[in-house]
């Protein structure tokens, strides 16, 4: 039998003993023509990796992005003092005495790595020094893009500026110097469904000195990453609170309500799921409805997320009660559905994630109550009510879920609104203690949630093209 490497990330220590460990490959940069990768372990924990300019040429022929490998002969060195991209307290040197064996790629090991600084926190990340000679870690950032400002410096040099608001109301220019400019892929950014969220990796926070008051700004490192609206269980729901937004201005605008009653909801822009996945290229941004139903559910991913209910944060459980990092000893969290599922009609099958109004119209269960009420607490468990909707025909508000092809392990769709659904919404659905087993032919469903990988979230990367001028 073979044996199976559990050594991981955590741990690894400065100058402790190397062993055997399976990672993926997610992100990689130079700097002064060292390489350096940022790998992840089927646990979610991530460590940076330096790579000697002398040896660049070889590991480029041995590393592809997103590949799994079992590593060995490595150094476990300190934690570099410069981009450092994360917090692990070691990091790994590589050279070419390194074994470097490529291994099947897995569910298991998360695709993406975030480690998000809210903006109430950032003023405790001031690079006061303006070097990159600071031992504390590069930040993360996520917002809604209000404005990109092109420019270029008394060097000749070209940045961008990107202005980004917080779901809390600031905003904050992001500058991306030359050396990231071709990881902006600004088509990615105008085919993509507003309101755009982009999540930026590994930044510096600075002060600007104005002249009627100091203002919080953040630039790009060689190390930074850039995503749109990156499929993550907090740009979502940050997305979800803007376009919240948007409609009740919209409600407030005379005749916009009686303009969107002339068709039932259901009715408009009605497509099949054939066409939608032939047409997705040029229908980026638009909303249609669809008829089909659920086939079965994806396995490995939780149904439910909670999140922090004043802002769209991660939130976690203390002694003193639920907290985001921004809000403390909350009484408990928001609950929300994230279910991923395949669903068909006469035409295609397709993968989907319906997101809590739309699963709350689907089975006609609050996700509040689903697990506090009815007990059904584990994320990747999926509950019998799910299972009792595979098969039923009903009308979906769909959008494309990604601005070009996704990942295979993404969805293609998201599914905003339910209509039609023929389910008795007022039926009580069975304790954990109590489920009935599901029909044979929803067994199948069933089963695919049995091997569950971690609980990171896989994040789609949009294509880098080359850069050019805006």
């Amino acid at each position: 039998m073979a044996i199976i490497n559990d050594f991981r990330i955590a741990s690894i220590v400065p100058r402790g003993d190397p062993a055997p460990i399976e990672v993926r490959v997610i992100r990689k940069w130079k700097r002064s023509n060292d390489l350096f990768y940022l790998m992840i372990d089927k646990y979610g924990d991530a460590i940076q990796a330096t790579v000697p300019w002398l040896d660049n040429d070889y590991f480029e022929r041995k590393i592809s992005l997103f590949s799994c490998y079992l590593l060995d002969d490595y150094i476990c060195n300190d934690a570099p003092t410069s981009l450092k991209v994360n917090a692990h307290p070691a990091s790994i040197l590589m050279g070419t005495t390194t074994t470097i064996t490529l291994i099947p790629s897995s569910e298991t090991f998360p695709m993406y790595y975030f480690n998000f600084c809210p903006y109430a926190n950032l003023h405790l990340r001031i690079d006061d020094s303006l070097t990159d000679e600071k031992l504390s870690v590069l930040t993360d950032y996520m917002g809604k893009i209000e404005d990109t400002i092109p420019g270029i410096t008394k060097k000749g040099k070209n940045y961008l500026r990107v202005r980004l608001r917080d779901i809390s109301g600031p905003n904050i220019d992001v500058t991306l110097w030359e050396e990231v400019l071709p990881r902006f892929d600004k088509q990615a950014m105008l085919s993509a469904e507003e309101p755009i969220v982009v999540a930026f990796t590994s930044l510096k926070v600075t002060i600007f000195k104005g002249h009627t008051s100091d203002k919080l700004q953040l630039s790009s490192t060689p190390a930074t990453h850039i995503y749109f609206n990156p499929d993550v269980e907090s740009a979502i729901e940050a997305r979800n609170r803007f376009k919240e937004e948007t409609l009740h201005l919209l409600a407030a605008t005379p005749g916009y309500e009686s303009q969107e009653r002339h068709l039932r909801a259901e009715d408009r822009n009605k497509r099949t799921i054939s066409e939608l996945l032939e047409h997705q290229k040029e229908n980026q941004g638009q909303t249609f409805s669809c008829q089909a139903s659920v086939t079965s559910y994806i396995k490995g991913r939780p149904w439910y997320y909670t999140m922090c209910p004043q802002c769209p944060r991660k939130i976690y459980q203390t002694k003193r009660g639920w907290s985001c990092g921004s809000h403390q000893n909350l009484p408990e969290p928001k609950f929300m559905y994230c279910v991923a599922a395949t669903i068909s009609d006469n035409t295609a099958p397709t993968m989907a994630t319906f997101f809590d109004e739309a699963t709350v119209g689907l089975i006609g269960i609050q996700c509040k109550d689903m697990v506090l009420k009815h007990g059904h607490t584990d994320r990747y468990q999926t509950p019998e009510p799910l299972y009792e909707a595979i098969g039923k025909d009903v009308t979906m508000q769909v959008q494309y879920a990604h601005s070009t092809t996704p990942n295979p392990n993404s969805s293609v769709l998201s599914i905003n609104k339910v209509y039609n659904s023929k389910l008795n919404i007022t039926a009580t659905p069975p304790s954990p203690t109590q489920q009935t087993t599901p029909t044979a032919d929803k067994k199948l469903a069933l089963e695919s949630n049995e091997n569950r990988p971690s609980a990171k979230r896989q994040l789609y990367q949009s294509g880098i093209p080359s850069y050019s001028k805006y």
